[in-house]
């Protein structure tokens, strides 16, 4: 191994200072082009698929949301058992988008601060 490294810093020595940069660019690209291949676009992919999932629990809300209160506001005086379960039922989908909120706030924090650590 020691053999192989003293041959590579041999030819090394040997190059120009223009060939040294085209050489050095070159692995720079290698380097770039793994990174992107081995990290990145996995990371990129299960953002997506997370952003995608967030949106559909928050249209599933909205749409709870909505037909609550279409309810809500069909109901008479003569049902107040009713209005409380709603209003309970309000209170669910509320907590629900509050923890979808706090999963989004998490899901960000949590990309920004790999891709911080893998850029440092």
């Amino acid at each position: 191994m020691k053999e192989r490294l003293l041959k590579v810093a041999q030819s090394v020595d040997r190059m120009t200072l223009r060939e040294r940069m085209f050489v050095f660019a070159a692995a720079l690209a290698v380097v770039g082009g793994t990174w992107e291949a081995v990290l990145a676009a996995p990371l990129d992919a299960r953002e997506k698929l997370a952003s995608a999932k967030i949106a559909q629990l928050q249209e599933r809300f909205q749409t709870l949301n909505d037909a609550m209160t279409t309810a809500a506001d069909g109901i008479g005086e003569g049902m107040p058992g009713q209005l409380d379960r709603l209003r309970a039922l309000q209170g669910r989908v509320a907590a629900g988008e509050e923890t979808v909120r706090i999963f989004t706030t998490d899901l960000v924090d949590g990309h920004v601060s790999s891709e911080c650590a893998f850029h440092l």
